[in-house]
Order: C-alpha cells, then structure tokens, then sequence
C-alpha cells in the first residue's frame, strides 16, 4: 500500500490526476481514515477530465467519509464542488446545517 500512496501523491503532485486517483483509491481501500489522502483523492477525482458522473460522485463518497471520520472537520478539496457542472448538485447531499 506504500507504493499506491507514493504513485498516487507524485501523480497528484505532477498533475496527473487521474492516475493520482487511482493511486490514492488503491491505498484508501486499506486506509479509509485518512483525512489529508481523502482529500486529495476528492480533490484528484473533481480535477479528472473529461469529466464524469462517477468521478464526481467518488468525490462526494470521499467527503463524506471525511466528516464521518471527523464531523468537525472544515477543509474542502481545492477544487469546488460547483466546477463539476451537471453533477454539482451531488455535493448538496452531504452538505449538512451549522451546529452551534
């Protein structure tokens, strides 16, 4: 799983994201509480063209382990959810109310 992390951070750092989500996904499958790699893999899976249904959706299954893993948790993927055009209204199911 070292080596999925490793191919898959160098891809996403080259900008090849593609293959950086199937990297990331390779290693997610073992490590599934890995905030910092989760949001890559979103981040991997929203920047991947030509875009998809089930790339944008991947993301938004990603997210949502993120807030399972750390309800709290604040830091979205560098791309926006609303760049994926059609498929933007996937992000809206995990969007959740503020708690105070």
């Amino acid at each position: 799983m070292r080596e999925a992390l490793a191919s898959g951070t160098a891809a996403y750092e080259a900008k090849q994201y593609s293959k950086a989500a199937s990297g990331l996904g390779r290693y997610l499958m073992v490590n599934r509480r890995d905030i910092p790699v989760l949001l890559k893999y979103a981040d991997s899976q929203l920047r991947c063209r030509p875009q998809s249904k089930g790339w944008a959706q991947q993301a938004v299954n990603a997210l949502e382990a993120i807030l399972r893993t750390d309800p709290g948790h604040r830091e979205l993927p560098s791309v926006s959810p609303t760049s994926i055009g059609p498929w933007a209204h996937l992000s809206k199911r995990s969007a959740s109310p503020e708690r105070g």
